[in-house]
């Protein structure tokens, strides 16, 4: 595996992308999230917030949004979803900011890491 350095247009559009992930996890929990967590703590299911999480995940990287290009990306929050750039990269920050707060001090720093097993480094 060669190692890259990431452009800053990339190191950007992927900050990009797992805000668009959080704002669409936070709207999706709402609509349907929530009947298939009843759903499947009815069924005993033991780890059910990873399941509803897992269906979510699946879903989220079928969007077209993974293969736009940098300028698409931008022109596709602004203008089609009416978000600035900097409003999905706050809604991001104030995520896992949340996130960090709530940890509880027997957390590890792997389970502090993010969704995508990235540590909250940017």
């Amino acid at each position: 595996m060669a190692l890259t350095i990431p452009t800053k247009d990339a190191k950007r559009q992927s900050l990009l992308v797992d805000g668009l992930r959080i704002l669409a996890f936070q709207s999706w929990k709402i609509e349907e999230g929530r009947v298939l967590e009843d759903s499947l703590k009815s069924q005993g299911a033991y780890s059910y917030l990873d399941e509803v999480y897992s269906v979510f995940l699946a879903e989220f990287k079928k969007l077209e949004i993974h293969q736009f290009t940098f300028a698409e990306l931008s022109k596709y929050i602004t203008e089609d979803l009416g978000y600035t750039l900097n409003d999905i990269l706050q809604i991001r920050s104030e995520y896992y900011n949340k996130r960090k707060n709530s940890a509880t001090p027997r957390q590890t720093q792997s389970q502090a890491q993010n969704d995508f097993g990235n540590d909250e480094l940017f």
